[in-house]
């Protein structure tokens, strides 16, 4: 599904539109045609421009196949520009135990990860600003490394050249927010948690990402501190059980103005 949004910079004057994607997960379910079947969407959506959340790729066990399952994104990069970030998956980070203990973690294909991207024309920024142009309105693109990494490094947000041109950040974990981050990002863009993948009327999530983050910001656009606000996506792909209630996958089509 397609889930709209809306959200106004003071910045920004003209609209600017974005199709966001995270957690596709390619891999043992989600391949070629899923890969073809989401970029068929974007396009009916026409935006001016493509933000991919990180997880990307499965990479719960090592298969260099998940890589090649990438490969319709290069017909979109040829249309729109195409920015993405590492994920969890990335790295191999595949929570529980792994998080803490790298002997629990599959393999770290996150620089093979980038130079596949990179070669079909996908924009790959690790804790880098990129100054972007869309639509006559200027602004920062942040896109940080994996939090549970525990390198993602906001240094270039904070030493950018032109502070009054508006950051857009971009962060696969949104747990990043129980620690300190900048305060002067308008908007951030998030996904990790699959909205829990189930969710119950009443209840909210079942799957919990972490311990850490409040269930309040596994789904849909949410205040933060200092008139911020993040926007997690629910995700386009399934890890561990592949299953969804209540909670399908989405597309995240989203108007600044």
């Amino acid at each position: 599904m397609v889930k709209e949004y809306t959200q106004d910079i003071q910045q920004i004057k003209k609209p600017v539109r974005i199709a966001f994607v995270s957690d596709i997960h390619m891999g043992i379910y989600k391949q070629t045609e899923w890969m073809k079947k989401i970029i068929e969407k974007i396009k009916t959506l026409n935006p001016d421009m493509v933000i991919l959340g990180g997880d990307q790729i499965d990479n719960d066990i090592y298969n260099p196949a998940e890589l090649i399952y990438l490969e319709p994104l290069r017909e979109l990069a040829k249309d729109y520009p195409v920015y993405t970030i590492h994920g969890n998956h990335e790295y191999g980070i595949r929570g529980g135990k792994s998080v803490s203990d790298p002997k629990y973690r599959a393999a770290d294909i996150s620089k093979e990860a980038r130079k596949r991207m990179e070669d079909i024309g996908v924009i790959y920024l690790v804790n880098q600003v990129e100054l972007v142009t869309v639509e006559e309105q200027t602004f920062y693109l942040f896109g940080g490394d994996e939090y549970w990494n525990h390198t993602l490094d906001f240094s270039t947000i904070q030493n950018r050249e032109k502070k009054d041109i508006p950051v857009i950040g971009v962060v696969h974990n949104p747990s990043f927010i129980t620690e300190t981050y900048p305060y002067d990002v308008p908007l951030w863009l998030s996904g990790h948690t699959h909205g829990g993948q189930i969710r119950l009327p009443f209840v909210g999530p079942i799957g919990r990402a972490d311990s850490v983050l409040s269930t309040r910001y596994y789904k849909g656009l949410q205040e933060l501190p200092n008139t911020q606000h993040i926007l997690i996506s629910s995700g386009a792909g399934e890890t561990g059980a592949r299953a969804r209630l209540f909670n399908p996958p989405e597309i995240v089509f989203l108007t600044i103005y």
